[in-house]
């Protein structure tokens, strides 16, 4: 994958629920550049959600509460691909941040 051009991006992740109250994103994964400064900023449309990299952030803090949320800056060194939970009401869905360059 090559570098995008430009400045630094926020990449949006929208958190909803579906019929069943299962947590949805959208889009479900997202790449990172790290060399670009870019972050994430998860919102949903006002339901409470807890985000988690359980086995290590690329970001300074590991966890995450909102309805809407900003990851800050990716940790300097930081590359590949990273899992992380989305609780909504007890029900998780497990997304990936793939951080670049590797």
């Amino acid at each position: 994958m090559s570098s995008p051009g430009g400045g630094p991006s926020v990449k949006l992740i929208t958190i909803d629920v579906d019929a069943q109250g299962n947590p949805t994103c959208n889009p479900m994964d997202v790449d990172l550049w790290s060399t670009l400064g870019d972050t994430i900023k998860w919102m949903s449309s006002g339901i409470a959600f807890l985000v988690t990299f359980d086995s290590g952030s690329p970001f300074t803090e590991s966890r995450f509460s909102g309805p809407s949320v900003p990851s800050g800056a990716i940790r300097p060194g930081v590359s590949g691909s990273f899992k992380y939970s989305v609780n909504v009401g007890g029900k998780i869905l497990d997304p990936k941040v793939g951080i670049h360059p590797p």
